[in-house]
């Protein structure tokens, strides 16, 4: 794991260099160096072209390396000048896994592997993270200048309860001086990439490196969600080691924990939880940690002695070990994204490879000569020559191909002809007392006079798009067509019901077997916008095979699909494709508010900003803390999070029930949300009774991850999507208690004290977060979930209001589907403790009953 964080002039360079050399100042030369005495301070070495131009090699000379954070050069050069707040530098932390630093206590070649992976990452900041700004205003960025780097090893983590664990972490320091192309020296800027994609490959390339040297010799290694681990050392016991970890997890609880809290965040909380260092001689720490490994039965020593012996058997590597990687890496990358970048794939490539020891050299090779992945072009990020190198799949281009040629190639014989279609719309606007748009009116013309197989509507929301396939539904009926009306999720599916059509969910529909079809059937995909590149080319597939008729219908602007493509947009924009197009927005009544959406709706963003400037509300944000340029995007959000949900708690009771808080992200939403409830709690809005439940976040893992065991935690819920023969029947779910050589270990969620058996994992599971979530009388809450099981017949999306009775709490459902219905008991309905009352879904009670439910 890689963290990077600009080091400040606080404390002075001489206080930066003291720490990393692992000195105390004023105190016993044996106590002075701690675990480093009887070496001289902390192992350090010089890295980077720029350190090799000024002469610097070898271990980090003190002297030398306080005068450059202080911006001198050996060669006399002052880059600080007069700016006494100058950033002295950015301070890369890379740490080993776990069970390396463990090993590394019995074998000390894992820390010349550990060195050898730093000076790889390294050579790769240099090379592509770390840049200069050229030019006027910094217009300009050059990448791959001389970089000056001191790394400093340390073995030890931060004392929890005057106890401290191994972890093997260097620091590396790059100093704010690099040389550009022209030979001038300058100041230098840290780029991590979009979502922080060049500092996970840094990672990637640090942990292959050092995979590739331990299997080398002789080491087995297992794959882990972040890279590997050593096998031979259980997950219990790096656990047992791994109690800063632990510290810094309870201090992130209340945000979805390490690996729900941002980088700011898990900063933030590495700070809060940080102790001084508890020093002791080398031999003494030394001693402490084989005694401790002992008494924890962690092998380190069996697992020492095995590598060598199997170094005297090597085993031939299998040749296919790299391409098999990048096939998983790019099933990976496109299962969301059409497009990716070079380095998500190649970071993912390596994380796949590295438990076989795979050398980045034969991921790279892999990723040249494979017809798979093809040259998806260059962004340039922001303007500045932050060039970002984009790549597709074959797959993903054969599959956008075969979709644009079922859906334009296809040709029927015309339902009406448009004499018939003018005196049908000519009737009904008579007897509704109120004309169609034009938009509609071509959308309806379309439909019935047109001889294309496949078509497709656009529209904004609110334009009418349902009211122009009502008539269209009707049509088709009265000629003996059977209309089934389609849609991402059932929420749609049941709204797209008022059109007068039949209706199930997409994944139903490709799910189930084809039926025997009469050639008479229009299939209408409601939310087209929101399918994906392979379930549209499944659909329209499904459509040619039984010859039937459909009309596509959406708005890509609005919803997009989460998973890969976006093959509706792409056929909309294909001429040969028939279309129709509904802009004029009928819902919206108030004038100015519609100019709005007109504005958005039509793609012109500046210009909905600007109508919108009488709406808005700038937040201020505070100034950067020394050393940052601007306020982190955690913190922003978390700024606007607070005063959105002031905003909100200023309103009227009746106001609140007709506004959204819409928020860009999860983190975003829990802050407002938590905003939000408490002041109601303080105002006496939501009850001061409370109960607790259950409730189980749905975790989403691409299909190459789920196949893994190394992507599932202990503590973690699945939901069995089939049968599985040992284990249980579909729909069960069981929490994982451990995972052991590519198999879950769980136990029933329902009886925790049974023997664990073993689950491969695979897509058919349906994976969880667990968290306990409190309920008060008068919460709103959104389920997650379609439950068919219930008497309510529960939908993802679906939203309910709290009530609370006996110490248990209930949903009523807000649609008005059931009658309210007097409160009474009946069985358990569901293995995970959900119950069924009339009119009121049962979320918990004292019983532990678990939920899926978004509060």
């Amino acid at each position: 794991m890689i963290r990077v964080k600009p080091i400040k002039n606080r404390g002075g360079a001489a206080g930066v260099a003291n720490y990393l050399r692992n000195e105390r100042p004023g105190e016993s030369a044996e106590q002075a160096v701690g675990y480093y005495s009887e070496r001289g301070g902390a192992p350090s070495f010089w890295a980077g072209r720029g350190a090799e131009a000024l002469g610097l090699s070898g271990a980090v000379d003190t002297d030398q390396f306080q005068a450059l954070l202080e911006g001198k050069l050996p060669d006399g050069t002052d880059l600080a000048g007069r700016h006494q707040n100058r950033r002295m530098g950015d301070g890369y932390v890379i740490s080993a896994p776990k069970s390396v630093s463990m090993m590394a206590c019995e074998d000390e070649r894992w820390k010349v592997w550990h060195d050898e992976g730093v000076k790889a990452a390294v050579a790769f900041l240099q090379k592509r993270m770390v840049y200069a700004r050229l030019g006027k205003g910094g217009r300009v960025s050059e990448y791959n200048g001389d970089i000056i780097a001191a790394v400093h090893r340390h073995e030890d983590a931060r004392p929890v309860d005057g106890l401290v664990d191994m972890d093997l972490h260097s620091h590396v320091t790059v100093l704010n001086a690099m040389r550009r192309s022209d030979g001038n020296w300058t100041s230098i800027n840290n780029d991590q990439g979009v979502d922080c994609e060049l500092q996970k490959e840094a990672d990637a390339i640090y942990l292959a490196t050092m995979a590739r040297l331990a299997v080398e010799h002789g080491y087995e290694l297992e794959q882990s969600a972040t890279g590997f681990e050593v096998a031979g050392i259980t997950r219990d016991q790096v656990e047992a080691f791994s109690r800063r970890r632990g510290q810094i997890q309870a201090d992130l609880a209340d945000k979805g924990g390490i690996e729900g809290a941002s980088v700011a965040q898990r900063d933030a909380a590495w700070s809060a939880t940080r102790a001084e260092k508890r020093q002791l001689s080398q031999s003494e720490q030394r001693w402490e940690w084989r005694q401790r490994l002992r008494e924890a039965k962690v092998p380190t020593q069996d697992l020492l002695v095995r590598s060598m012996e199997r170094t005297k058997q090597p085993e031939r590597p299998h040749p296919d070990r790299a391409a098999m990687a990048l096939q998983r890496a790019l099933n990976h990358c496109s299962e969301h994204d059409t497009v990716f970048s070079v380095s998500a794939v190649r970071a993912e490539a390596l994380r796949q490879g590295m438990a076989e020891g795979v050398s980045i050299e034969a991921i790279d090779a892999a990723m040249h000569s494979t017809p798979e992945l093809l040259d998806g072009g260059e962004v340039d990020r922001d303007g500045t020559s932050k060039m970002r190198k984009m790549h597709t799949t074959r797959r993903a281009v054969e599959e956008e191909l075969a979709i644009q040629t079922i859906a334009t190639q296809s040709q029927a014989q015309a339902m009406q002809s448009p004499e018939a279609v003018s005196a049908l719309l000519k009737q009904r606007q008579h007897a509704q007392g109120w004309n169609y748009s034009n938009g509609q009116i071509e959308a309806i013309r379309m439909a019935l006079t047109g001889r294309e197989l496949h078509q497709g509507i656009v529209g904004a929301a609110g334009a009418g798009k349902t009211t122009s396939m009502a008539v269209i539904v009707d049509q088709y009926r009265q000629a003996g067509y059977a209309v089934v009306g389609l849609a991402p999720s059932a929420k749609a599916a049941a709204e797209l019901q008022s059109a007068g059509c039949t209706t199930q969910t997409m994944e139903s529909f490709l799910r189930n077997k084809p039926t025997e079809a009469t050639g008479k059937t229009l299939y209408i995909l409601d939310e087209a916008g929101m399918v994906s590149r392979q379930d549209l080319l499944r659909f329209y597939r499904r459509a040619e095979q039984d010859g039937t008729r459909t009309l596509a219908v959406g708005d890509p602007m609005q919803l997009q699909a989460v998973q890969a493509g976006n093959p509706f947009e792409q056929l909309l924009r294909c001429n040969e494709f028939r279309q129709a197009s509904i802009s004029k927005i009928n819902r919206q009544k108030n004038k100015a508010l519609l100019a709005i959406a007109e504005a958005f709706a039509s793609g012109n963003a500046g210009e909905g900003l600007r109508l919108a400037g009488h709406y808005t509300r700038e937040i201020p944000l505070p100034d950067p803390v020394l050393g940052q340029k601007q306020i982190d995007k955690a913190t922003r959000q978390e700024l606007l999070a607070r005063a959105a949900a002031e905003s909100y708690l200023r309103l009227s009771p009746e106001d609140r029930g007709q506004t959204l808080v819409l928020a860009a992200s999860n983190g975003t939403r829990q802050i407002a949300n938590d905003e939000i409830r408490k002041g109601l709690i303080d105002r006496g809005e939501l009850s001061q009774e409370s109960v607790m439940i259950t409730a189980l976040d749905k975790v989403s893992l691409s299909a190459t991850h789920q196949r893994q065991a190394a992507f599932y935690q202990p503590g973690q819920v699945v939901e069995l999507g089939r049968e599985e023969q040992g284990v249980g029947d579909r729909g069960t779910r069981w929490k994982i208690v451990g995972t052991e050589k590519g198999k879950l270990q769980v136990v029933p969620l329902r009886d925790e004290g049974k023997a664990p058996v073993n689950l491969t994992p695979s897509i058919k599971l349906q994976l969880y977060n667990v968290r306990q979530l409190e309920l008060r009388q008068g919460d709103k809450v959104l389920f997650r979930k379609n439950d068919k099981t219930r008497d309510i017949d529960l939908r993802n999306g679906d939203d309910a209001v709290i009530a609370i009775k006996d110490g248990k709490a209930f949903a009523n459902m807000t649609d008005g589907r059931h009658d309210r219905r007097k409160i009474g008991g009946t069985e358990n309905q569901r293995s995970d403790g959900l119950r069924i009352l009339p009119n009121r879904a049962c979320l918990a009670g004292g019983d532990g009953g678990s939920c899926h439910c978004h509060c």
